[in-house]
């Protein structure tokens, strides 16, 4: 049955472009067209768009370009566009929707059954019930957590929800969206300052020196021909501007030369740093509100290998395990030569800051209390380390000083104080002629006139009148009157970008800019202009000889894709451009969906000496983990507090009535549970919440893993869960595979 919303997905979504005719999916070994064995890699050359024409960038006054010609703008290579070509009949076999239906025609019912264990009739009830939602005058939203991305294949996972989501017009709507419950209240700050390692701050892509050896070529490689992504220049120069300062000019490519780059030949993420260490690739290891000897996958294997370091500094609220490891289990402490400095660093009551949640609302947290002891906050434990290193390079020199010597490091106040709101008018954006705060990240420029530390959160913070008062920036505001009546709040806080509280808002009216549902109005054109209750997410208006002028509606509902339309089949997905079941690197049965097991691309399982990877006769049955409400991560500020433990006192793992009386366990009883990797002891925790799956006929059970314990606390300590978790990961995020792996549990000795 055609139960999407057709209107959004031909209008909103590239249903109707042609994909190049290579293009194809083999079930027989599960493997997309341009996929190269040596290099256990894709080429996505066939999953491109079938080319209509192609429009040059133009630098005519008036055109969206027209600026890439300014004095002080880097020169590149201006990105021509090329036009998809489109069947609006739907007649073609290669446009992307009957690829789509094509793809997943093997999907039926009774397969998924097979697959999940979910019997047939509930799942067709679950579906009817949410494409309900697909009713243009309906929505519905999908929130989602760490069972979703915690897996070999876990951004495929948020892919399927995105083209569910796109197909019922669920994205850009009140009520719509993909939502993600984040496990912290600044989770999403995080990734927005670029604390992942392929991205700067604004979800700017990292360079990488094979792609982007120069600033030129970084520009020319990144910047798109069409949409708001025609502006990235803007956000680069002026967060190089921010960076280097004054060092940074026109002449030197705004010393974009000094910027570290990543390497194509070099994995950088959290994984393979331990096989690195292991190596003898890492000699020091700086740990920053993390605990990897707790939290990382193999946690076993990571302890082993911070034993071959020579230093390691770990900055935290509390003696961690990573800061304690040779104390762990099994170690010897005469045999590890490593020197751990432990720096006492601020709780989140204890300093001043913004943070982002889910929403991507950003608030201005004012400190409750000071620090205990020597505790600093993380910005002036940064600011004392950067200052000392940069001194000793001035005095000392070393290998290529300037990196250091000249970035821009001056945050702040009047009175010569360190000051983070000083940090906050950097990320805002400020004109590098006067000083002044900008209004938004609108104001941003290519020609070095700006700075902004990260352009997404231009006009979080910038009330220039009152510049060194948190208190009166808009990121403060605290008004709970909602004109909406849709729970936008507008004026509680700042929503980045632009205050913008549903992202893509414009797919919530049809074509003529008449909403879905006129209830749930976020937008709409009358005639003449366009009503807002929403910072709109597209074009509103143009100038038009020195006057500004409304546009009418168009079909430009996704103008930060270079299509601007959502990808229902996406390119850019390093393991296929459709999402595709596999079964987890460990699993118990078989993949029946395609001749292959597991993913292709799961990520680091060469380093198989450390992997282990098991199998189902050993290892039958399947291992999930999870956490509780009463602790947080891994448990360094909860388990700390003597009223959380009393709560929640002792490790546990959950197990079905069904497996417990197989194995002669009764609630209560201390189990073991083991695998190729490790060995852990917990008390069972016999509940009905689980029970046995029929995995492809066969009778299958799953034990949930609580994974806040270890051996480092006052209170309450217990075995690492994650000594069992494998350390592979998935090819886009690299995120661990926490959520399915293989153990065996019997009742302990």
């Amino acid at each position: 049955k055609k139960l999407y919303q057709k209107e959004y997905v031909m209008n909103y979504t590239n249903a109707t472009f042609l994909i190049d005719p290579s293009y194809k999916f083999d079930v027989a070994d599960g493997l997309f067209s341009g996929w190269d064995e040596k290099e256990k890699a894709y080429s996505n050359k066939t999953w491109m768009y079938q080319t209509e024409k192609v429009i040059p960038w133009s630098t005519e006054p008036g055109a969206p370009g027209a600026w890439a010609d300014n004095p002080g703008v880097p020169k590149f290579n201006h990105p021509a566009l090329k036009v998809p070509k489109k069947d609006a009949s739907l007649q073609d076999p290669n446009c992307v929707l009957n690829l789509l239906a094509k793809h997943y025609d093997r999907y039926t019912l009774q397969k998924v059954s097979e697959v999940t264990g979910i019997k047939p009739e509930l799942l067709e009830e679950v579906y009817k019930t949410y494409a309900a939602s697909g009713a243009p005058e309906k929505s519905g939203t999908i929130l989602y957590a760490l069972g979703q991305t915690q897996h070999s294949y876990g951004s495929q996972n948020c892919r399927a929800m995105c083209i569910i989501q796109l197909l019922l017009g669920n994205v850009g709507v009140a009520g719509g969206g993909i939502n993600a419950l984040r496990g912290e209240p600044n989770v999403q700050g995080s990734t927005d300052v670029g604390a992942t390692m392929d991205y700067a701050p604004g979800y700017l892509a990292w360079p990488i020196q094979q792609n982007h050896p120069t600033l030129d070529a970084y520009l020319s490689k990144e910047t798109y021909a069409d949409g708001y992504y025609m502006n990235k220049p803007k956000f680069m120069v002026s967060m190089l501007k921010e960076w280097y300062g004054d060092n940074a000019t026109a002449e030197n490519n705004y010393c974009y030369d000094l910027l570290p780059k990543r390497s194509l030949k070099h994995n950088d993420s959290t994984i393979p740093t331990f096989h690195y260490m292991a190596e003898n690739q890492i000699k020091g290891y700086l740990v920053w509100g993390m605990n990897p000897a707790h939290s990382e996958p193999n946690t076993k294997y990571c302890r082993e290998v911070l034993g071959k370091l020579d230093w390691m500094i770990v900055a935290d609220w509390f003696a961690t395990e990573t800061a304690t490891f040779w104390k762990a289990p099994g170690m010897k402490p005469e045999e590890i030569q490593t020197t751990v400095y432990m720096l006492p660093a601020a709780l989140i009551y204890e300093k001043e800051g913004s943070i982002a949640n889910s929403g991507r609302w950003l608030q201005w947290r004012q400190k409750a209390v000071e620090p205990a002891g020597q505790a600093k906050s993380d910005f002036e434990i940064m600011s004392r380390l950067f200052h000392r290193i940069a001194q000793l390079y001035r005095q000392e020199g070393g290998v290529n000083p300037d990196q250091i010597t000249k970035v821009n490091w001056d945050y702040r106040n009047p009175q010569g104080q360190l000051d983070i709101k000083a940090v906050a008018h950097a990320i805002n954006g400020y004109s590098t002629k006067t000083g002044k705060l900008l209004k938004g990240y609108g104001e941003l420029t290519a020609d070095g006139d700006t700075a902004c530390g990260m352009w997404i959160y231009g006009g979080y913070f910038n009330n220039e009148n009152e510049k060194w008062d948190a208190m009166a920036q808009p990121c403060t505001r605290r008004s709970l009157a909602d004109p909406s009546g849709l729970g936008l709040y507008s004026e509680f806080s700042f929503s980045w970008p632009a205050n913008r509280r549903i992202l893509y808002n414009r797919a919530s009216a049809d074509m003529n800019g008449k909403p879905w549902n006129p209830n749930k109005m976020l937008v709409e054109w009358d005639g003449s202009r366009w009503i807002n209750n929403d910072v709109g997410d597209f074009v509103e208006t143009r100038v038009e000889d020195g006057k500004v002028v409304p546009v009418p509606p168009n079909n430009k509902a996704f103008f930060m894709t270079w299509e601007q339309d959502a990808r229902l089949f996406s390119y850019p997905m390093k393991d296929g451009p459709l999402p595709e079941h596999y079964e987890p690197y460990e699993s118990p049965t078989k993949n029946v969906m395609n001749g292959r097991q597991d993913s292709p691309m799961v990520q680091f399982t060469k380093w198989k000496e450390s992997v282990k990877r098991g199998n189902s006769e050993e290892f039958p049955i399947v291992a999930t983990s999870y956490s509780v409400c009463e602790h947080w991560q891994s448990g360094t500020q909860t388990r700390n507090i003597p009223w959380l433990v009393e709560i929640m006192p002792r490790p546990f793992v959950e197990i079905s009535e069904e497996l417990a009386k197989e194995k002669g366990i009764k609630n209560g009883d201390e189990i073991r549970v083991w695998n190729n990797r490790g060995s852990i002891k917990a008390f069972a925790m016999v509940t009905v919440r689980y029970q046995p799956l029929e995995i492809n006929g066969k009778k299958t059970h799953t034990i949930g893993l609580i994974h806040h314990w270890s051996w480092a606390s006052a209170y309450a300590t217990g075995d690492t869960m994650n000594d069992l978790s494998p350390n592979v990961g998935d090819p886009n995020s690299y995120i661990p595979e926490y959520k399915a792996f293989l153990v065996n549990v019997e009742k302990a000795k």
